[in-house]
């Protein structure tokens, strides 16, 4: 007499037979599951070197108002940098405080990760809230991402990472947005300080500082005089005096001496 096939998973037909038929699919999914849950090494998520956002309040909260149910299908327990852990390290890394009241409270209030299959859905939802110094609410920001990955294989964990990295890639992008739509009024950016005006110090290749003049007549230091060259020298018409006698040249026309200082003749 042939032997009945034993079920997959390796339990025995009585034990089939003792689990109760609407669980059944369920035991043989969990029985026949072959994922890999290893521990991997992976860098943290950091965002300080995106643009930070400045807000003109005087304090940050955080706060965590969500937690993972840890029961399957949620598997976010098994991602090396869990969703609210990344969240969190957002709003350290890109808000900024600048101003002399009031407080911002950043709330966490869904960040999930779900596994059906081979598939994995994430949602993310986080708030920034303004408070004046007197307590009264100045504004509110909502950001939310959600993703969808169908075909995961591999290691579980670093496609977990790998999931949530994309996600906070597209959350950074929504939290900027939604906080410089709806808070516009409430941004606040850094004044940058003045420049110290120092003196440059003296090297063996500088020519050291002109001495002050020591001449006398000299004008203090720091004031200006007019050049030599400035001032007007008057002139002295020079005499003129006659010539000595017999230096003058003298001409003849026929015999009559020409004196060139005779009046002239005129004609007739």
């Amino acid at each position: 007499m042939a032997r009945s096939p034993r079920p997959a998973c390796g339990i025995s037909r009585r034990l089939a037979l003792l689990v109760p038929v609407i669980a059944l699919p369920a035991f043989l999914a969990a029985c026949g599951s072959s994922e890999d849950t290893s521990p991997v090494t992976v860098e943290p998520l950091r965002y300080d070197y995106l643009p930070p956002i400045g807000l003109n309040v005087a304090s940050l909260e955080i706060r965590q108002d969500f937690m993972p149910s840890g029961a399957r299908p949620d598997v976010t327990a098994l991602d090396p940098v869990p969703p609210v852990a990344a969240l969190k390290t957002m709003a350290q890394d890109r808000l900024r405080l600048y101003g002399t009241s009031g407080k911002a409270i950043f709330a966490i209030l869904n960040a999930s990760l779900s596994k059906q299959g081979d598939t994995i859905d994430g949602t993310m939802l986080v708030t920034l809230q303004l408070i004046a110094g007197d307590g009264r609410p100045l504004g509110m920001a909502r950001a939310q991402v959600t993703r969808h990955q169908v075909g995961i294989t591999g290691n579980l964990r670093l496609a977990l990472y790998t999931f949530t990295k994309a996600m906070m890639d597209d959350m950074n992008i929504e939290f900027e947005y939604q906080i410089r739509h709806t808070l516009k009024a409430f941004l606040a950016e850094p004044t940058a300080p003045s420049a110290p005006v120092q003196a440059t110090p003296l090297d063996g290749r500088q020519a050291p500082p002109l001495a002050p003049s020591t001449l006398p007549g000299s004008p203090p230091m720091g004031t200006l005089a007019p050049p030599a060259s400035a001032q007007p020298t008057p002139l002295q018409p020079t005499p003129l005096s006659p010539p000595p006698a017999g230096s003058l040249p003298t001409g003849t026309l026929g015999t009559l001496p020409i004196d060139p200082y005779a009046s002239p003749t005129p004609l007739r």
